[in-house]
C-alpha cells in the first residue's frame, strides 16, 4: 500500500501483475505520479524561498494545499478509467503512493524554509543591533523593527535572542548574536544530513 512510515520512506505500490492489461495500468499510473510530484516539488520550489520564509503555520498550509492540488489532479487524469474493482484498487493504491511521496518531500522543503527563516532573521538582528550601537535605534525601535521586519519559522526564537543581546554591554551583542548564529546554522546542518541519509 502507497503510505509513510514514521522513517520516511517510500512504499510502493505492491500487486501481483497478471495481464498486460495491469502493466499498462501500473506503469500509467506510475507516470502520473512522477508527473504530480514534478508539479508539487515546483509549486513548493517557487514559493519557499529565501526572501519571504513562511512561518510553521503557513508552511503547513503551503503543503495541505499543494498536496490537495496533486490530489485532484491526480482524481481528474484517473476519472474515465475502468470501474472494476481491480483498476479502482489500483488507483487507490497509487494515490496513497502519491502522498506517501509528497509527504516524504515534506521534510526537505521544511528545511528549506527553516534554514532561509534563520538566515533572514540573523541578518537581520545583526544589522539592528550594529544600528542600536551606532546609536542609531533606541532599544525599543531595535525591537519594534524586528517585530514588524521578521518573518518566517524562526521570528519568535530570533525575538529572544535579540532581547538576550540588547541587554548585554554594547561590545558583547554582536558576539552573542554570532555565536547562536552559529549553533543554529550546525544543528540545521546536521538536520540537513539525516534527510540526506533519509
Amino acid at each position: 500500500m502507497g503510505s509513510c512510515r514514521s522513517k520516511e520512506e517510500i512504499i510502493s505500490p505492491l500487486d501481483k501483475i497478471k495481464t498486460p492489461s495491469q502493466i499498462i495500468l501500473k506503469e500509467t499510473l506510475s507516470g502520473y505520479v512522477e508527473i504530480l510530484l514534478q508539479d508539487y516539488e515546483k509549486i513548493l520550489t517557487q514559493k519557499i524561498v529565501p526572501s519571504n520564509p513562511q512561518t510553521m503555520h503557513e508552511f503547513d498550509k503551503i503543503i495541505k494545499f499543494t498536496i490537495q492540488k496533486a490530489l485532484q489532479k491526480y482524481k481528474d487524469m484517473t476519472i474515465n478509467f475502468s470501474s472494476k474493482e481491480d483498476v479502482q484498487e489500483e488507483i487507490k493504491n497509487y494515490r496513497l503512493y502519491l502522498i506517501s511521496k509528497c509527504k516524504l518531500k515534506e521534510g526537505y522543503f521544511r528545511f528549506i524554509n527553516n534554514y532561509h527563516s534563520f538566515e533572514f532573521v540573523y541578518e537581520l538582528k545583526k544589522n539592528l543591533i550594529q544600528e542600536l550601537n551606532d546609536e542609531k535605534l533606541t532599544v525599543t525601535e531595535c525591537v519594534s523593527e524586528y517585530k514588524k521586519l521578521a518573518k518566517g519559522s524562526y521570528l519568535l526564537e530570533g525575538l529572544q535572542d535579540l532581547h538576550d543581546a540588547v541587554e548585554l554591554p554594547l561590545e558583547k551583542r554582536l558576539k552573542f548574536i554570532t555565536n547562536k548564529a552559529n549553533t543554529i546554522r550546525q544543528e540545521l546542518e546536521d538536520n540537513r544530513n539525516q534527510l540526506l541519509r533519509i
